[in-house]
């Protein structure tokens, strides 16, 4: 069934032709057949050839009409009660004169003069004559395929009588209602368009309508001359259309049905994001199910089922960053398409690391800092992609500082997802120009901070790690408890204190340092810090 055509369950052609028929009601006619005008002595017609509902053509006799010459010839009307077209029919008939019908003798009911002198004239002629070339035609009538004894001929309406119509035309002699045979005339029925059917604008629809020759008919003529009809349908242009089919027999009689429909315009159906939302901002690798809905506009016959009528795509590329686009295209049973494209935005976040393995800083009279010395220094590093940088540095001394050691090494690895820095160092030894040149001496020590960013979340979450072997201030060795708590701060009596695992929360991210020294020179005029192991990271943007 054509996409948005209203529902016709498929039947037989006699069940169609039997329920068409039901469709058209007339009351049958009764004298006087008002269907001719006066033309000589009748005042109406003699003979009427009805097609009542069912396609039958039954002839009636009005008894007080007589020959309109006033000798011989018959006037006939016709009266269309049948749901079709009547084009033309066959008339075989005999008369009562020695004249058959179809002779045409020159005194028709064009004629106006009464071709028998005794009998005298009957003039004007109805208004309009003459209708063709015998004088006995109606309006819009012809005679064809007039058989050799005349006696047989079909008769043709320009236009044809409409359901519900009338027409006439007058014969040779006269002819009884009894003398006349008309073969039933051909049907025809057109089923799409459906008559009086509503479709919306654009609907696809394919022609449909059968023929069929009367009862006891030759047959229709072969291809599109026995029956002929529309090839398409017109649903472009909100408006009213009629398509006609007819149907010829090879008996010369012809039928046309019409079937009038209406095209009307609906709202296009529509479509509605809500994940991802048209100009949204989405994280790198963030998990987005795509979510829309389609509606149907406003008395539209709804939309095609499944995803014919709702597509769009399953999942949301989040891969990369950079504007990307989809579309949704909501597809109504009329034909109407609406596509619509929602773009969103996928951002990387910004992820930072910083690390060193040795700074140091003194200050005079508490006012006046001097750096002494960063040792090993990486960052900060800001990275979106997957990147690896370290530095290691192997030293003997560095001024003003008396430094030994072996490894010093600083790292800081970005990643999608994460930002790690990393200081370490396997032991050194250094000295300080404040407190009395105090000596510093370490173990292994190894300061971590790692900061991630869940993208489907946006939640950020940092994670340290601290680890020292061992730490000798001067000739105070410090207790390393195990595991070393957060922000571990202690006293070192006149020389200071010391902090170790120091954490201090940075925006969008975690500062840790393995070990902070402060220490007081013995005057108390200055004081020196010293940081061992710095690792900071972050994520921006998250």
């Amino acid at each position: 069934m054509p996409s948005g055509m209203p529902y016709k369950a498929a039947l037989p052609l006699a069940a169609v032709l039997s329920l068409l028929f039901a469709s058209t009601s007339f009351a049958a006619p009764t004298p006087p057949f008002k269907q001719c005008p006066v033309v000589g002595y009748d005042t109406s017609c003699q003979l009427l050839i009805d097609f009542s509902s069912t396609g039958t053509a039954t002839v009636l006799t009005d008894p007080s009409q007589g020959a309109f010459d006033g000798v011989e010839d018959t006037l006939i009307g016709v009266q269309n009660d049948s749901p079709v077209t009547v084009n033309s029919f066959t008339v075989t008939a005999t008369s009562s004169s020695t004249d058959p019908p179809f002779s045409f003798d020159g005194d028709g009911a064009c004629s106006g003069v009464n071709s028998n002198p005794g009998l005298g004239t009957f003039a004007p002629p109805p208004a309009g004559c003459p209708f063709g070339p015998s004088g006995y035609e109606g309006p819009g009538v012809s005679y064809t395929n007039i058989s050799a004894d005349d006696n047989s001929g079909t008769v043709t309406f320009a236009g044809g009588i409409p359901s519900g119509g009338s027409a006439w035309f007058s014969l040779e002699g006269q002819v009884t209602a009894s003398s006349i045979s008309i073969p039933p005339p051909p049907m025809v029925t057109i089923t799409t368009p459906g008559n009086g059917d509503t479709y919306p604008e654009g609907t696809s629809l394919t022609p449909s309508f059968m023929c069929k020759d009367g009862v006891g008919a030759p047959g229709l003529l072969p291809g599109t001359a026995g029956c002929s009809g529309p090839t398409s349908i017109n649903t472009s242009t909100p408006g009213n259309y009629c398509v006609t089919a007819t149907a010829t027999s090879q008996d010369g009689e012809s039928t046309t049905a019409k079937s009038c429909y209406t095209v009307i315009s609906y709202p296009p159906p529509t479509v509605t994001f809500t994940s991802p939302g048209n100009g949204s901002t989405y994280l790198e690798g963030s998990t987005v199910t795509p979510s829309f809905t389609c509606m149907d506009g406003a008395g539209a016959p709804g939309l095609l089922p499944g995803s014919a009528g709702c597509s769009g795509p399953s999942t949301v590329n989040t891969s990369t960053p950079g504007t990307h686009c989809y579309t949704v295209t909501a597809t109504s049973q009329d034909g109407q398409s609406t596509p619509v494209t929602n773009c969103y935005t996928v951002v990387a976040p910004t992820y930072t690391g910083d690390a060193d393995n040795l700074s140091a800083t003194a200050s005079v009279l508490g006012a006046i800092k001097v750096p002494l010395t960063t040792i090993n220094n990486i960052g900060p590093i800001a990275k979106t992609v997957a990147s690896n940088n370290s530095n290691t540095i192997i030293t003997e001394s560095v001024p003003p500082l008396g430094l030994s050691g072996s490894q010093l090494l600083s790292s800081v690895v970005t990643a999608v997802g994460s930002s790690t820095a990393t200081a370490s160092t396997n032991g050194l030894s250094l000295g300080l120009p404040v407190a009395g040149a105090a000596v510093i001496s370490t173990g292994e020590i190894q300061a971590s901070s790692q900061t991630t960013c869940t993208a489907s979340t946006g939640a950020i979450s940092s994670t340290p790690s601290v680890t020292i072997a061992s730490l000798k201030i001067g000739t105070m060795t410090v207790n390393i408890p195990s595991p070393i708590p957060k922000n571990d701060k202690i006293s070192l009596g006149a020389l200071g204190s010391v902090t170790l695992n120091e954490q201090t929360p940075i925006t969008d991210g975690l500062a840790v340092n393995a070990i902070d020294i402060r220490l007081l020179t013995d005057e108390g005029l200055g004081s020196a810090q010293v940081i061992i192991g710095h690792a900071e990271s972050d994520v921006e943007g998250c």
